[in-house]
């Protein structure tokens, strides 16, 4: 999307800065537990065996870098997708 000038080379680093939090994440989830999963679990205890897997000192930490992604992801799908339909 970068190289056909869809979106500017910041929100292209974004995504692939969150492509690959989410992937090591999911990556994780899926060696601890053998299943594919897309959320981040409830446990307070799963919780932060996960952030501390991905180097985060608390699940608090981690939480907030998945929002903080999110955040970022959505605000490119919405500019992208969501404007050009006015």
């Amino acid at each position: 999307m970068a190289a056909a000038s869809q979106i500017a080379q910041k929100e292209a680093r974004a995504l692939q800065d969150a492509y690959r939090f989410l992937s090591r994440a999911r990556n994780r989830l899926f060696l601890r537990s053998g299943l594919a999963q897309d959320s981040l679990p409830s446990a307070p205890a799963e919780s932060l065996r996960l952030a501390r897997a991905l180097g985060f000192a608390s699940a608090d930490h981690l939480r907030e870098r998945h929002r903080h992604h999110a955040r970022q992801v959505r605000a490119v799908y919405e500019r992208v997708f969501l404007e050009e339909r006015g």
